[in-house]
């Protein structure tokens, strides 16, 4: 998770301070099963937004629906069959070196 802003996240200022959006990133070569990962993230992202009174946004800020999330796992299955082709498993000990 990253914040929109320049100041980077520490634990005596998070009860104080503001940001305009928070970034959730998905490590795509060093996650093994990026479908799950990607439900697990979309979930995390929606009750983050629930709780924080925001909205859900894809990477161009526009707000994410189930068909957007299904393009992304499209996406990742592109990128996951191309290592594979390349024998280099996604979260593989040679994915991380690779990809460190």
């Amino acid at each position: 998770m990253e914040n929109h802003e320049p100041e980077p996240f520490s634990g005596d200022r998070l009860a104080t301070m503001q940001t305009p959006g928070l970034t959730l990133l998905l490590d795509v070569p060093r996650v093994a099963d990026g479908a799950a990962a990607l439900d697990r993230m979309t979930q995390a992202g929606v009750a983050i937004a629930e709780a924080l009174g925001g909205f859900l946004v894809d990477d161009n800020r526009v707000p994410l629906q189930d068909a957007g999330v299904a393009r992304i796992k499209a996406q990742l299955q592109r990128i996951y069959t191309a290592m594979a082709e390349r024998r280099i498993p996604a979260g593989s000990l040679r994915a991380q070196r690779l990809f460190a």
